[in-house]
């Protein structure tokens, strides 16, 4: 049997000897051999296993060095997104100048704190503190499922558009163009012209009757004021 490490005699100090041994055990070679390192030290070594622990070495070393080189890809690529989207955000979002330094902060703390206020208006819990006692008319139209979900979002739009209206417009052209299918984009714009015209027109329609009646009125006043002078003279 062979030992490891061994010390071979101080006359063969230095030199890089080897010798082939083989072993046969059930028929396998383990293709040992030994080999004197330059500090006079003998080793011995199997091929098998050198080759196998090689391979693994540069396997590991492959991998290690596609799945760094990965990772750097991937941190490069995040910084340079991340580089597009501050780029993207002053120059198109936050143009206004103003906006971008007087009102955008107040606008977001503004439209946060709307926002939680809506949340506590259209929680049932907050409108009643005896479960028997019977809902009011306000809390109904607060609490009713429609209103839980519509007011939290559009109190918060409303006021943010109303502090930010440039950086709110941008925003929504951003969302058109970049994230919105353009035929669901045309067909909300068309819709809400629709929405628009229709309004103008009752609009129209309802100013003109009513001038028209309040016409009629004041003239039906006139008529009557100079017939009872009229009568009042007679007399």
């Amino acid at each position: 049997m062979f030992s490891l490490f061994k010390k071979v005699p101080e006359e063969s100090t230095g030199s890089t000897e080897e010798t082939s041994i083989e072993s046969d055990s059930n028929n396998n070679t383990l293709k040992l051999f030994s080999k004197i390192l330059p500090s006079g030290n003998e080793i011995i070594l199997s091929e098998p296993l050198s080759e196998n622990v090689n391979y693994i070495r540069n396997q590991l070393s492959s991998f290690y060095d596609i799945n760094k080189l990965k990772y750097e890809e991937k941190v490069s690529q995040t910084i340079e997104n991340f580089d597009y989207l501050k780029r993207y955000t002053n120059e198109i979002i936050l143009n206004d100048e103003y906006e971008k330094n007087n009102m955008i902060y107040t606008s977001l703390a503004s439209t946060f704190g709307v926002y939680c206020t809506s949340r506590i208006l259209c929680n049932k819990n907050n409108w009643r503190s005896n479960s028997l006692a019977p809902k009011s008319f306000v809390s109904r139209i607060f609490t009713n499922l429609p209103a839980r979900i519509i007011l939290p979002v559009l109190f918060p739009v409303i006021t943010f558009k109303t502090l930010t209206p440039n950086t709110f417009n941008n925003i929504c052209k951003s969302l058109e163009q970049n994230i919105f299918n353009p035929e669901f984009t045309k067909q909300y714009h068309d819709s809400w012209d629709e929405i628009l015209r229709k309004t103008s027109n009752f609009s129209i329609s309802f100013n003109e009757k009513m001038y028209g009646h309040m016409e009629l009125a004041v003239c039906r006043a006139r008529l009557y004021i100079i017939d009872k002078l009229s009568s009042d003279e007679d007399d």
